[in-house]
Parts: C-alpha cells; structure tokens; sequence
C-alpha cells in the first residue's frame, strides 16, 4: 500500500468519527423534544452511524496483515487479543457510578438508544470503538510516514496502555475526547504539508468541535490546536498576513458550527457538557500511564520531522501542565496527551533500530516493558 494511500487512510478515519459526532448532533435536539424512543432517531441515525463505523474499523484492521511482514502479523495478532480481551470485559454489566449516566456530552448520546434498547453493554463497546479509531489513526499516521509495522506497534502502544485499556470497557467520554483531539491535530500537520488542501482543515474544525461537545477539556484542546495552525500559518513567511490568516479563520469557523448545537443546549437545559459534579475515586476507574511513553524521549528528536516532533511534544506538555494546574491530576485527564507521546515513542525506536549495534537488545527490551503491560492487562481481566 502507497504511503499516500495510509494519508488518504488518515482523512478517512477522521471522517468516520465525525460520522458518530454528526448523528449524535442530529439525534440531540430531537431527543430533547420528545422524539427519544423514535425509530427514525435510534435505529436509521445513531444506531446506524455506530454500526458503519465499527464495520469500517474492522475492514481496516483485517486487511493490515496484507501489507506488512512476519513481525508485523505477530504485532497484528497481539492486537487482535487486546481487542478480544475488551470485548470481554465490555459484555460483564456496568458497575462504575458514572457510567451509562448523562452529562449531556458527545459520546453519552450516541449511548441512549442501546441503553434504552436494554443492551447496557454496547455503551462499552462504542466507548471502545473511539480507542479503537484512535489506533488506528495513530497506525495510519505512523505508516505513512515509517510503515506498517511502526504503525501497528503505535497501535499496540496504544490500546495496551493501562488507562486506555481500563476505560476502554466503561461507557464514559473520555476516550472520545482524546480521539478527537488526535484527529484534529493529525489533520493540521497534513495540512500544513500541503496548504493547497483546505479539507484537511474543515475535518481538523470539525473534530475540534466535536472535542469541545465532548467535555470541558476539549475547550482547551482546541485553544492548543489553534496554536499550533496559527504557528504553522506564521512561518509561511512568503505569503501575505491576511492570507495566512484565512486557514485558522476557516478552521475556527467549522469548529464553532459544529459545536453551537451542543453549547446552545448545554445552555439552555439543566443537564450540562461542564460537569461540575465528582467522579469517583481514580483508583476504581482509572488506569495507570505507561513509563514507556517517556521512557525513550530523548531519542525522538533526532532525524526527520523535527518540527513536526516539537509540535507533539509542546501539544502533550502544554496539555500536562493544563491538567496539573486546574484541578486534582488524573491520569483519565491527561489521555489526549498519550497520542502524541505514542507517536514520539514510535520515532524513538525508529531512530535507535537505525543507530544501534545490536538491535536484539533494543527487541529485549521492549518485549520486557510491553510484558509489565500484558501482566497489568491479565490482572483487569481476573
């Protein structure tokens, strides 16, 4: 598969979740005058939109092992057993306080006809499904600019870290949220490649928006990402400044469109996006982070693609710092941070396979610190 095809790959992933934030808007202000239960609302809209999305991820998943070699596949099967694993998990009954329970925000909706229907599991499993896009987007991202086996090592990083696993079984938002952000950013950067292609900006406004319908958090997700294309915009120095202000404004403009729905009614009912409420304890729900993720920073930054590194970096840092001062440090809260160090790690490795002696020893490792995740993923399942 042409690197350009795993591009093309990127800006369809993205489109599939904007599908599920598209049928959720549309099954929002419908459902809140009375058309809930309507069968046009919960079977042809929210239902079907879940449903093409998840066939979509799974045809893309299947035809990986195609495109890539021995080491690849193995790396293919450890997935498929991580993803089996959650499917597991997700069919055992809620438990957790706050899950299948309405704060009003993006993911919730797209919840209401499967709960309403009595299959309380399903929640879990479209929770999941936003993991899963992630991935994905991290596996296309990573194969168009390395290949195939990079980016299904950064999908394994990925789904088998220990709080992303843990939440991938609860029907809460917060996996939503970092699959949005990630889409959004991913969609800059290609932008920034080729500024002649101004649909990667309308998805990257979307996707912000729907970050923002997502949670409170997705506020200052977007805060960042305008940063980070208006930083782009300015270094196009041979173009005149009104110009180069034209891509944010479009961006801007697509993200407030997508999210007026949502603020509209997070202002006009009760229920609200900004939860100002208390979740329960972190050690129940939340998992942990894995020292992988900064293990081998150091290294990320030689090579290739500097810039667009630092732009990963500053994203997950300035993200880091957001959540330490603004309130109690979860590791729930800092999720949109663990795709960008994901695709820092995946360059780390990258670089110390092309400089090392002995790259047997780099295998030891990994397989080592990848194995404490393994053992952290069986203990959930017990």
């Amino acid at each position: 598969m042409p690197a350009e095809r795993f591009s093309e790959l990127v800006y369809r992933l993205s489109w599939a979740g904007c599908l599920l934030g598209f049928a959720a808007t549309l099954y929002l202000p419908a459902a809140w005058t009375g058309y809930v239960n309507h069968w046009l609302l919960n079977g042809a809209i929210a239902a079907a939109a879940t449903i093409f999305a998840a066939l979509f991820c799974l045809v893309i998943f299947a035809r990986l092992p195609s495109q890539t070699n021995r080491l690849g596949v193995a790396l293919w099967l450890a997935i498929l057993a991580i993803v089996v694993l959650e499917v597991v998990l997700s069919l055992v009954p809620a438990t957790a306080r706050d899950e299948l329970t309405s704060h009003l925000r993006l993911p919730d909706v797209l919840y209401a006809p499967w709960a309403g229907w009595g299959w309380r599991s399903v929640p879990k499993l479209i929770h999941g499904l936003y993991s899963f896009l992630t991935g994905l987007l991290l596996c296309a991202y990573l194969a168009h600019r390395l290949n195939v086996v990079y980016g299904l090592l950064g999908l394994l990083f990925y789904i088998s870290t220990p709080v992303v696993f843990q939440l991938s079984h609860l029907a809460t938002v917060d996996l939503g949220l970092a699959y949005y952000v990630t889409a959004s950013l991913l969609c800059v950067l290609f932008w920034a490649e080729d500024t002649k292609q101004s649909r990667w900006l309308v998805l990257a406004g979307a996707s912000a928006g729907f970050a923002m319908a997502t949670g409170p958090n997705g506020l200052a997700a977007f805060l960042f990402l305008a940063l980070a294309l208006g930083y782009a915009a300015a270094s196009q120095k041979e173009i005149e400044l009104p110009q180069r202000l034209l891509p944010l404004g479009l961006c801007v403009f697509c993200a407030l469109a997508v999210f007026s729905p949502w603020a509209a009614t997070n202002a006009a009912l009760p229920l609200k996006i900004v939860f100002t409420g208390a979740d329960d304890p972190a050690r129940y729900l939340d998992g942990a982070l894995n020292p992988l993720l900064i293990l081998f920073l150091p290294w990320a930054f030689k090579g290739k693609r500097r810039e667009e590194k630092r732009i990963f970096f500053g994203f997950a840092l300035a993200y880091f710092l957001l959540a330490l001062f603004l309130g109690e440090l979860r590791s729930r809260d800092l999720l949109p941070a663990v795709p960008p160090l994901v695709i820092l790690l995946v360059y780390a490795i990258h670089n110390i396979y092309l400089r090392i002696v002995h790259p047997k020893w780099l295998f030891a490792i990994l397989i080592l610190l990848t194995a404490l995740n393994g053992i952290y993923l069986w203990n959930s399942f017990n």
